[in-house]
């Protein structure tokens, strides 16, 4: 194997594992929030919500974002230099990405500003459902990702 191909692979493979990183952090995050986080926003009280929510969503976001903008880039990365075996696959890892970001922008950041405005159940209970969208699809990526590091141990670049 000549050196281009030797530090392709070796990029390549670092980068998926990256990409494993920080998938499986965020799926425990996703988790964490659906069962725990999420449902003690009922306990909160009235009073103490708007500041509750704000420090809440400032908080969050320093753990989320850089995640999730790790996780973009580097399925961006291995969606566009993957070969044609494991384009496929990788693909599919970035369609659920961008669910899961479309998701998250079209619904779960503008509830969680209804949210920050003023306490309603009904906003609640409406990021508490939807949220499970992000759950199943952190979930579903983590397993294709154990799929893909199972069919290629080897990652082929």
């Amino acid at each position: 194997m000549d050196t281009i191909s030797k530090f392709r692979k070796s990029w390549f493979s670092h980068t998926f594992l990256v990409q494993c990183l920080a998938t499986f952090a965020m799926l425990g995050i996703v988790w964490y929030v659906q069962l725990v986080q999420y449902p003690l926003f009922a306990s909160v009280g009235v009073e103490n919500w708007t500041a509750f929510e704000q420090d809440y969503t400032r908080r969050a976001g320093w753990v989320i974002a850089p995640l999730m903008l790790i996780e973009l880039a580097t399925a961006v990365m291995l969606g566009v230099f993957a070969n044609k075996k494991t384009r496929p696959w990788l693909w599919l890892n970035l369609l659920l990405l961008a669910i899961i970001w479309a998701s998250t922008f079209a619904i779960q950041v503008p509830l969680h500003q209804a949210l920050t405005n003023d306490w309603s159940v009904e906003t609640w209970e409406s990021l508490v459902a939807s949220n499970w969208i992000r759950t199943v699809l952190w979930s579903l990526r983590t397993l294709l990702l154990l799929t893909i590091t199972h069919k290629w141990r080897n990652l082929p670049s």
